[in-house]
């Protein structure tokens, strides 16, 4: 399923991945993911198979290289793969490293908000384990295209994974096919997209 979920800024969007991911603990009912409640989990499995991006992702100085992969697990060309793949440095020809010795400085203080993000994407597709990836309104600094490539690099990366998509617009390169609306705390809203396009009143 690739679900996106939405609503007023405050409502409770991101109430949402802190639950999952047990970052706050639920006080009331239960969450359970493939028929098995998240609190019988030990956390460090739980995290393991949920991946989260979002634009707060950790920049610390050194080089494109070692904030991808500080702890050398991938090859070069595994690295230069993903990077291909989101259109990194992809078209400039003079730089064949794919920028992998470009200096960051601490915070990507000489990033672009753009650059950023596609940093924290390209660390999540070298990552290749999820079953679930939370996308928490990481691409409003991307245009049109970016974020279509981006979409296209994630879905193929992670073929059989659930989505929750946190987004304030829904485009058809996204591939919605349900709709979670957080009005207040609460869902009031959850179905397919289908049925709620043909809805004029769902979200009156």
């Amino acid at each position: 399923d690739k679900i996106a979920i939405i609503g007023k800024t405050g409502g409770g969007k991101s109430t949402i991945i802190y639950a999952i991911t047990r970052m706050i603990e639920a006080y009331n009912g239960h969450i359970y993911i493939d028929d098995i409640d998240i609190e019988t989990l030990p956390l460090q499995i739980l995290r393991k198979n949920i991946k989260v991006l979002s634009e707060h992702q950790g920049i610390f100085e050194g080089t494109l290289l070692s904030n991808l992969d500080p702890l050398g697990k991938y090859t070069e060309e595994e690295i230069k793969s993903v990077l291909k793949s989101l259109k990194y440095y992809f078209n400039q020809e003079e730089n064949q490293n794919y920028g992998l010795d470009d200096h960051i400085e601490e915070g990507g203080d000489n990033l672009t908000l753009a650059e950023k993000n596609l940093m924290a994407v390209a660390k999540l597709l070298l990552n290749k384990n999820g079953s679930i990836v939370i996308l928490d309104d990481f691409s409003s600094c991307l245009d049109e295209d970016m974020q279509k490539t981006v979409f296209e690099a994630l879905y193929s990366t992670f073929p059989t994974s659930t989505f929750l998509i946190i987004s304030n617009e829904i485009y058809d390169f996204m591939n919605i096919n349900k709709v979670m609306r957080v009005k207040d705390g609460d869902i009031d809203i959850f179905d397919n997209i289908d049925e709620l396009l043909n809805d004029k009143n769902a979200f009156n």
